[in-house]
């Protein structure tokens, strides 16, 4: 009897007439505000991207919206390096698309480097964010032990453990962050104008600095601060007819910003969102609207596959 009764209600929801009910929606209606976003790295020539922020309401689907409002003739985006009396004006990038414009300088960030980068356009506030360029992180590939292991449909693949030093610059804080890169043979050489094609690995590690960050790649100096640390990673890697023998370790030394940055994106991403969720908002070191401008210094090394 308890079962029919239960089939009924659920019937009975299922044969209910749909009903919509629009919300007014009461709360502040936010002006928008120049969003600019850059990230320094060294060797690299700096690029800045600039856009307007979108009231939640109104966002554009398409991204029109968030750049058809800015004044490119009269608008301006300069970097002022290591406190220079006269901005360097960046140029903005005919045939760029997407939801930001691009502006380009023939500046390349070295360690050390303070920038300071501003932009202006008529009807929005001028912003402006500032950063200090860390310095090339030190570390050494001690050795690799490769393995090779079998999966149970029968197909093999490698295991390597990696023991690497780091020799940190106690003079100043930083964030360290760490990325095996694996090698691909692309079979279309106009896939971004190269014929080979790096792709992050995913690694593991037992150590206390990754254990002490919570995270993946990043790990803070609080630990090693002006030592010599020496750890292990293990990567793994199933074998294809496009990878090449060689692939590429990163260890980039990384202002607070981009960590910080990282952080709340992550968040950001895996949050479920929902009437109930708590609110998850990127971080922002631009001042007078929204964006994020970090620095990073990264060091290679080749590893013998």
């Amino acid at each position: 009897m308890k079962k029919i009764l239960f089939t009924l209600c659920a019937l009975s929801l299922l044969l209910l007439p749909a009903c919509e009910k629009d919300i007014e929606f009461k709360g502040e209606i936010m002006e928008p505000r120049l969003t600019l976003s850059a990230q320094a790295t060294v060797g690299e020539t700096f690029s800045a991207y600039v856009a307007s922020s979108i009231f939640f309401l109104e966002q554009d689907p398409q991204g029109k919206a968030f750049t058809e409002g800015l004044d490119t003739l009269r608008g301006r985006v300069r970097c002022f390096v290591n406190d220079e009396p006269s901005g360097r004006e960046m140029r903005l990038q005919s045939g760029e698309s997407g939801a930001s414009l691009c502006y380009a300088s023939d500046y390349v960030p070295a360690p050390g480097d303070h920038i300071r980068l501003e932009a202006e356009f008529p009807g929005f506030d001028p912003v402006q964010a500032a950063v200090t360029v860390p310095k090339l992180p030190h570390f050494e590939l001690l050795s690799v032990e490769r393995r090779r292991m079998d999966l149970p449909a029968s197909q093999e693949y490698y295991e390597a453990e990696l023991t690497l030093a780091v020799t940190d610059d106690g003079s100043y804080d930083k964030y360290y962050f760490l990325q095996p890169l694996v090698s691909y043979q692309s079979s279309m050489p106009w896939w971004d104008g190269r014929d080979t094609i790096l792709t992050p690995l995913t690694f593991t590690s037992d150590d206390i600095l990754f254990g002490q960050a919570g995270r993946t790649n990043f790990f803070s100096d609080a630990q090693i601060k002006g030592k010599r640390h020496v750890f292990k990673i293990t990567v793994q890697l199933v074998p294809s007819p496009d990878v090449v023998s060689l692939f590429g370790l990163k260890l980039a030394a990384a202002d607070e910003n981009l960590y910080w940055y990282d952080t709340s994106y992550t968040q950001l991403r895996w949050s479920f969102g929902g009437l109930f969720s708590e609110a998850v908002s990127l971080y922002s070191n631009v001042h007078g609207g929204y964006g994020i401008l970090c620095s990073i210094a990264p060091s290679w090394q080749r590893v013998e596959w």
